[in-house]
């Protein structure tokens, strides 16, 4: 029981503060972030990391294939390292636990397995041991950022979408669009079901001046344990980029978004006077930000190419 529930939370994290700033990483390719004062990191082998989780929570080969495939277009080419942001102690503890793990060895014999059993093992229920568990691992919240080592056809599209006006087809395009009673983002909609993991996830596409992010939330339940996370993917210097946060308390959920542009400040600063958000599953939405929003219809489609490419992500 005590290595499946360590498993799963594993899984939640890293599929998956303070204000002051302590230190700036560089992660290549002219991006960097900051790492908040009384928080550490740790870095994985992405691609390792991913399908290990993935296969101790059962997902099929055609899943992590698939997954695999998506990533490739996104410019992902097997050689990225995902960043982990905890407050300290995370690198010790969950870091420490999952490198001792992609080595192929038995959780049994990590270091802190037998520490961490003692510490929990009288704390009653079952999701109160599992909340011991998590604690000892890691304080809450948890950041991690994942940017693709390559850039590809499709984010090069991406980057050329603001070049020129809109010409005659796309104007047509956006009346049929406004008179038309289908949405073609109705059937991206998802929920995920597993037998360790629930979720549903929103989507919106979020604009301040010229940046944007596509922004994707959800409240997920593990084991009768509820949190939040809130994804970020946009594009930086034609590299795919992810951040994503994990909290688990109103207090740490309270300001996430803050601390997520804080952490990406360095290289992408974003005026948050002036963001507009748009939620990418009403129609009126979109044709809202028609109107309001300069290049309004090709950040429709840039939010409609990006969904179909972050299946499976």
């Amino acid at each position: 029981m005590m290595k499946k529930i360590l498993f799963s939370i594993l899984f939640l994290v890293l599929m998956i503060r303070g204000n002051a700033l302590a230190e700036i990483l560089d992660l290549g390719n002219g991006v960097k972030i900051n790492i908040p004062n009384n928080f550490e990191y740790f870095r994985l082998p992405h691609e390792a990391n991913w399908r290990y989780t993935a296969q101790a929570l059962g997902a099929t080969e055609k899943l992590i294939e698939d997954t695999k495939h998506s990533e490739k277009t996104l410019g992902f080419r097997g050689t990225e390292k995902i960043t982990v942001i905890g407050k300290k102690g995370i690198a010790k503890g969950l870091g420490s636990l999952r490198k001792h793990l992609l080595e192929g060895k038995n959780i049994q014999t990590w270091e802190e397995y037998s520490r961490i059993s003692k510490a929990c093992r009288n704390k009653g229920s079952l999701i109160l041991k599992d909340k011991c568990r998590r604690k000892e691992l890691f304080k809450d919240p948890t950041f991690q950022i994942l940017m693709a080592d390559e850039t590809s056809t499709e984010i090069k599209k991406i980057t050329k979408f603001f070049d020129r006006p809109l010409d005659k087809i796309e104007k047509k395009e956006i009346e049929e669009f406004k008179k038309s009673s289908d949405y073609d983002f109705d059937k991206y909609k998802t929920e995920q079901y597993t037998a360790e993991y629930k979720g549903t996830y929103i989507s919106k596409l979020v604009i301040s001046g010229n940046q944007w992010f596509f922004e994707k939330s959800s409240e997920i339940v593990m084991h009768g344990i509820k949190s939040k996370t809130r994804e970020f993917h946009t594009v930086l210097n034609d590299h795919f980029f992810y951040i994503n946060s994990q909290c688990w308390s109103q207090k740490t959920c309270k300001n996430i978004d803050q601390l997520m542009i804080k952490i990406i400040e360095p290289s992408f600063s974003l005026d948050t006077t002036k963001i507009k958000k748009f939620d990418i599953n009403k129609k009126e939405e979109m044709i809202k930000m028609f109107n309001t929003v300069k290049n309004g219809y090709r950040y429709y489609k840039l939010a409609k190419l990006l969904t179909k490419l972050l299946i499976g992500f």
